[in-house]
């Protein structure tokens, strides 16, 4: 998982999330970039699947 180290080298690092939680709701083992390196948060309440999204590109391209 690059996630941390990719967080500290970046000006700006933008997360995605599903859902916001109080503070204290997750355990730390299940966060992969410290809030510390957090700078913006965007909120995607039900996200599409990656490869569904590639896959979209990839047709789209081809229309061309």
């Amino acid at each position: 998982n690059f996630a941390p180290a990719m967080a500290m080298a970046a000006k700006t690092t933008i997360v995605q999330v599903s859902e916001i939680v109080e503070l204290g709701e997750l355990e730390p083992e299940n966060v992969m970039t410290p809030g510390i390196f957090v700078d913006r948060v965007v909120h995607i309440p039900n996200p599409l699947d990656e490869n569904a999204l590639f896959q979209a590109e990839l047709a789209a391209r081809e229309k061309h």
